[in-house]
């Protein structure tokens, strides 16, 4: 199980998984985390289940779990295959959802999760500011 949010994934061929690291559309608004697939995220917040999305329109295998915290600050899980359903409330530590292989849209990519933070006027911001201010 993945209880902490580290290591952060380092540069492969797709890029960096640092906040703010450089795409195709701008700065990376999140951090990925590299795991390894099949394993299981753990919510580091108390919240609610907001939101079961899909990744991609192309490809609707990838998934999202988002939670919103009592102060609003919105976490997104993405590359992981929902273990709860919307509308349930969460804990720090509950599993969440399971790692999905991303390896399989993007063939030599560092097998990870992307965490997104929204602040409650929904601007993003440094998951590991906010994870780190808890």
């Amino acid at each position: 199980m993945i209880k902490t949010l580290t290591p952060q994934r380092t540069s492969d061929p797709h890029g960096s998984g640092a906040w703010g690291a450089p795409r195709s559309y701008g700065a990376h608004r999140g951090i990925d985390y590299a795991v390894l697939p099949e394993s299981t995220v753990l919510s580091a917040t108390v919240g609610m289940v907001t939101k079961l999305g899909i990744v991609y329109s192309d490809d609707h295998s990838y998934r999202y779990v988002e939670v919103i915290t009592p102060l609003q600050y919105r976490i997104r899980y993405m590359y992981i295959k929902p273990l709860v359903d919307l509308g349930d409330h969460v804990s720090v530590d509950q599993p969440l959802g399971v790692v999905q292989d991303i390896r399989q849209r993007y063939e030599d990519i560092t097998p990870h999760i992307h965490v997104g933070v929204r602040d409650p006027q929904g601007k993003y911001i440094n998951p590991e500011i906010y994870f780190g201010e808890r």
